[in-house]
């Protein structure tokens, strides 16, 4: 008799366990995760699901050895109901870093680019600015160690005095005519007609000031080469080689700038130190370097220019961050710059009336998007 109230007693008690269970996993709720807390985080899944407790986590598994109940309970398959939150963690782009010791520089003709984010997301240094700039490129938080200011053979005094940095810039005193062919204008820039003798003078001046005097130029005419040795940096403008045409000038359009990049490195190897690279150039008669950032800025590290010079961008009215992000992606890859990412949750709400079976992965007509939450974990990744 006894033993006939335990075997009653036994059932009762299993009745009730399965009942219980049952009853939690028609009523599973997901919430979205802590993302304060990492630790606490597994991939792809919910973490603040309510959990079966430990008896029911075992129903599957007992065997309760009566006749009228010979088999094992096989447990609910996963289930949201309508109105559940899901959350799934992925890794998104942040940020780059400049590397120590290696500068990247640009200058932002754009007025579409937010300056701070030059440095702080794409990882610029170095930004040339007019004196007019000079503050806005101070206040976005450039150090004008690593910056270089625009000057003139009537300005460059008062400009060197008052708005320090590490290099002083003249763009192109030569014009790109070339009169050996004949071409029309002068091949001297009318600003600095009859001034070329300053070339040496305003090198002498900024090194008073401990800081480098740098030009560039466009076409590669040994007229304009031999002035190169009055300046302390030379820098090539052109986006594209340029084939020599006569025994002394080089004109003529062909593919990207590497062969003139190695010329000038052979040729003055303590003066090409910094290059151009394009994007976002209006002019159709200018090659955009978009789809040449590859090969350039690998040339560059072939030729020292990233442990021992410098690389700019020059940035066009046309540049967007999606021209930055391509640019600085590839300089990433050659060894410019530090890359990091974000973890963060992307949130879905189930929608579907009676409830959804697979995640947004599996099953994306029953999910909407809701947000992505950020999280505070940052890593960093390498090529």
């Amino acid at each position: 008799m006894k033993y006939f109230k335990n075997y009653r007693l036994g059932i009762i008690i299993f009745i009730m366990i399965v009942f219980k269970c049952n009853q939690q996993n028609d009523h599973l709720i997901n919430t979205e995760p802590n993302i304060n807390n990492q630790s606490k985080v597994n991939n792809q899944k919910f973490q603040t699901e309510i959990k079966n407790d430990s008896v029911c986590s075992k129903v599957e598994s007992i065997d309760t050895n009566l006749n009228s109940i010979n088999q094992k309970i096989i447990p609910m398959r996963e289930w949201w109901s309508p109105g559940s939150l899901y959350s799934r963690e992925r890794w998104i782009f942040d940020h780059y870093e400049p590397i120590s010791g290696k500068v990247l520089g640009i200058w932002p003709i754009s007025n579409s680019l937010e300056w701070s984010r030059l440095r702080t997301i794409w990882g610029f240094t170095g930004i040339l600015v007019g004196p007019v700039n000079y503050q806005r490129a101070i206040n976005a938080g450039f150090n004008w160690k690593s910056m270089m200011v625009i000057v003139g053979p009537n300005d460059y005094e008062n400009i060197i005095d008052n708005y320090p940095s590490s290099a002083y810039y003249s763009g192109e005193p030569f014009h790109r005519n070339c009169p050996i062919l004949g071409l029309t204008g002068d091949w001297i820039n009318p600003e600095w007609k009859n001034n070329l003798h300053k070339l040496a003078i305003i090198r002498n001046y900024a090194n008073q000031r401990n800081s480098k005097y740098v030009i560039d130029h466009y076409f590669d005419c040994d007229h304009v080469l031999s002035y190169f040795n009055n300046v302390d940096i030379i820098m090539y403008d052109g986006y594209r080689r340029h084939d020599m045409l006569t025994s002394e000038c080089f004109i003529s359009w062909g593919e990207d700038q590497r062969h003139t990049w190695t010329r000038w490195r052979t040729l003055f190897p303590d003066h090409f130190k910094r290059v151009w690279i394009g994007t976002g150039i209006p002019d159709p008669d200018q090659d955009n370097d978009d789809n040449e950032f590859d090969q350039l800025l690998g040339h560059a590290a072939n030729l020292g220019l990233r442990d021992f010079g410098q690389v700019w961008l020059f940035a066009g009215e046309n540049t967007t961050e999606g021209n930055l992000g391509n640019f600085c992606y590839l300089a990433w890859k050659h060894g410019y710059l530090r890359r990091f990412e974000r973890l963060v949750y992307d949130v879905y709400e189930c929608i579907c009336p009676t409830g959804c079976y697979q995640p947004p992965m599996i099953e994306p007509e029953c999910w909407q998007y809701i947000r992505t939450n950020p999280s505070n974990t940052i890593r960093e990744v390498f090529p």
